[in-house]
């Protein structure tokens, strides 16, 4: 892939695009309110915001777990629809090394459909139905990290690894001054790009690849399949419980009985990262099911609260910093 890339001929309407941008810029100039390259400079990022505010809806309406809150088959709530037709980009960037090491950031707006108002009959009720309509937009920032470094505690000198960093922060309105981090996601991977998905671990290994391999290096390689960590380490995982609730009251969880894992799911499945490293898939793995080095406690917890009445579909907190 390479970055900042054009090449005309590779669009069939070109020309209608080229004429079309003409007339943009032809009625900036002659209203005199702005110049040629101002308009072209703010045609192309506006253009490539765009894209990527159509490129996130339709991946959302695609998305396996997105899709069914969408349509309505894993929740009743309309308001996981509103929000995948009404979301928009207001930033993004891609930007690699030489090295191929890239950081990938996107910051996504939230708003809900304005309810009509209706006359009230006493007074409490037009309070609530103000403060419904007032809600500001919701947004979230999307930071994913890739860099291969340099493996500390190597056992041979010179050995790497790959360091993932992945990071939602959320923002209620504008003029919040205070984003809060939801997520905080980070593994480290002896692989460039993770070898369970690339490779089947089935598979036997042939005669002429027994032979290139040292006995150390297989030995490794069959702890790690019998472990099936695939040389896959979970550095730092942090979790706000307290964003999620507030997420969730901005999307009206009470009123339309949202379930808190779905709110989770849903926007973990924007494309926000780097497809191979399915970062949204191992977060919830994390989150609901214990895995990549959790424990069994959490499963306990949830069935401990539900006996006490409490919500067992609610995220437990890690850290393993």
């Amino acid at each position: 892939m390479s970055a900042g890339a054009y090449d005309r001929r590779g669009s069939s309407i070109a020309a209608d695009v080229d004429a079309a941008i003409e007339r943009v810029v032809e009625h900036f100039e002659g209203s005199d309110l702005a110049l040629r390259l101002d308009v072209l400079r703010a045609l192309s990022a506006q253009a490539r915001l765009a894209f990527e505010t159509t490129r996130i809806r339709e991946h959302l309406t695609k998305h396996p777990v997105s899709m069914d809150l969408i349509q309505g088959v894993t929740s009743q709530s309309s308001v996981y629809k509103t929000l995948a037709e009404r979301l928009t980009v207001d930033g993004c960037s891609c930007d690699y090394d030489a090295k191929r090491n890239v950081v990938m950031s996107t910051n996504v707006r939230w708003t809900l459909e304005q309810k009509s108002s209706k006359k009230p009959t006493k007074k409490r009720k037009k309070a609530a139905t103000a403060k419904t309509e007032d809600k500001g937009p919701m947004i979230t920032k999307y930071r994913f990290e890739r860099a291969r470094q340099e493996k500390q505690d190597a056992e041979e000198e010179g050995q790497e690894e790959t360091l993932i960093k992945f990071t939602v922060v959320v923002a209620f309105g504008d003029d919040d001054a205070t984003p809060r981090e939801l997520l905080h996601f980070e593994m480290a991977c002896e692989h460039s790009y993770p070898k369970s998905y690339y490779e089947d671990q089935q598979q036997l290994p042939s005669d002429d690849e027994d032979d290139e391999k040292s006995e150390k290096t297989q030995e490794k390689e069959d702890e790690e399949k019998e472990e099936h960590t695939f040389g896959e380490e979970l550095i730092g995982f942090r979790f706000d419980n307290e964003v999620l609730a507030d997420i969730g009251a901005w999307m009206g969880a009470d009123e339309e009985q949202l379930d808190p894992v779905d709110v989770v799911s849903f926007l973990m499945a924007l494309p926000t990262h780097e497809d191979e490293w399915v970062v949204d898939e191992r977060v919830c793995e994390i989150l609901f099911q214990g895995g990549m080095g959790g424990d069994d406690s959490e499963e306990e917890d949830s069935d401990k609260e539900e006996e006490d009445g409490g919500d067992e579909s609610e995220p437990a907190e890690q850290d393993e910093d």
